[in-house]
């Protein structure tokens, strides 16, 4: 059904519409554990600590760079672990920024076809010159043109609905309901007293609109609309009808711009930040890191040599390459010592 959109009075200024519409956890042990489960949690530094692994990689200024880690770095994001991201938290995370994204950006779309689309002008106390009629059917056609809502304007004098009524908001849904037989209507009443007793004219009005014109006539954007019209209504040079017209023609700019509703942004990052920590802290999976510990090589336990390339100059591990991991020429040959697991334990020449 429709509801106010906001309105205002010559005593009253304008008002808004009244629009409708410490922590447990389960352990489990064993091959069959549970992803949740408690684990060692991946522990990296640049710096050696007691029980560390060693792991090397080439960085961009042609030397290896190392990092310790209390586990085997290149098999992080690996099995349940990866899998439960990939079926749990992406798809989380997906869905979370696509809802934000619909409710913080409004972005209005055109009403579909209905049949009544006559723009109704109704001058019931003979206020409207007829120049300031064919200008309010100018402007309203163009707003109907941008949002395919069909707005119209009724005038009538207080003594039509002041005894009645408790209130010309009541008054206009009235009106509302028995002039048109849809929810996409945007209309206008305007009243004012029969007889002009004084320099003060005790003047109303109230705007009422269909339920399915509520995605693009957002209460934000009808209350800046309330208030132009209401600025415009109390300048001693502006009459009724170039007050709609203008402040509908204003409007019509702006109404179907997109709406960011900021006011929903913190929550969203508090979210998506859950969303993170659940990931970092539950898993204890990092997908971007993971992607650079794959390039790190296992060197615990080994003597470590390293020597320049003959033909870039670029430093590399001995012991791991046939070729130079910057130019791919051949690099010097050497005699390895190892152990029975084929780690490195030394350099015979």
């Amino acid at each position: 059904m429709p509801h106010s959109s906001g309105g205002g009075s010559h005593g009253g200024g304008s008002h808004g519409g009244s629009h409708h519409s410490s922590h447990s956890r389960s352990s489990s042990h064993g091959r069959g554990g549970s992803p949740f489960s408690y684990a060692p949690r991946l522990r990296t530094s640049r710096s050696y600590f007691p029980g560390a692994k060693t792991f090397f990689y080439y960085g961009s200024d042609n030397k290896p760079e190392f990092l310790y880690a209390n586990m085997d770095v290149t098999k992080v994001g690996s099995g349940a672990k990866g899998l439960l991201w990939l079926i749990l938290f992406v798809p989380l995370l997906i869905f979370l920024i696509l809802g934000f994204s619909k409710t913080m950006f409004d972005i209005p779309v055109k009403l579909g076809s209905y049949p009544d689309t006559k723009i109704v002008i109704d001058d019931r106390t003979g206020i409207l010159s007829p120049v300031e009629e064919e200008n309010l059917r100018d402007k309203f056609e163009v707003f109907q043109y941008k949002t395919n809502i069909t707005p119209a304007i009724i005038t009538v004098n207080n003594e039509d609905w002041n005894k009645n009524y408790t209130s010309l908001e009541n008054y206009a849904y009235d009106l509302y309901v028995n002039t048109f037989d849809d929810e996409s209507h945007w209309l206008f009443v305007y009243s004012q007293p029969v007889n002009k007793t004084s320099g003060f004219v005790d003047w109303y009005w109230e705007g009422m609109q269909g339920d399915l014109t509520d995605k693009i006539l957002t209460p934000g954007k009808t209350t800046r609309f309330n208030n132009n019209v209401q600025r415009k209504l109390l300048k001693d040079d502006c009459t009724v009808g170039d007050a709609f017209a203008e402040a509908v023609n204003e409007f019509s700019g702006t109404v179907m711009e997109v709406n960011v509703n900021w006011f929903l942004m913190p929550f969203a990052l508090i979210a998506l930040g859950i969303v993170g920590l659940c990931a970092f802290f539950v898993i204890d999976y990092h997908p971007f890191r993971a992607k650079k510990f794959k390039k790190m090589v296992d060197c615990s336990g080994e003597v470590i040599r390293q020597e320049a390339c003959e033909y870039c100059g670029g430093t590399y591990v001995v012991g791991h390459h046939t070729s130079c991991p910057y130019c791919a020429a051949p690099v010097r040959p050497h005699d390895l010592a190892v152990d029975g697991e084929g780690r490195i334990t030394g350099i015979i020449k």
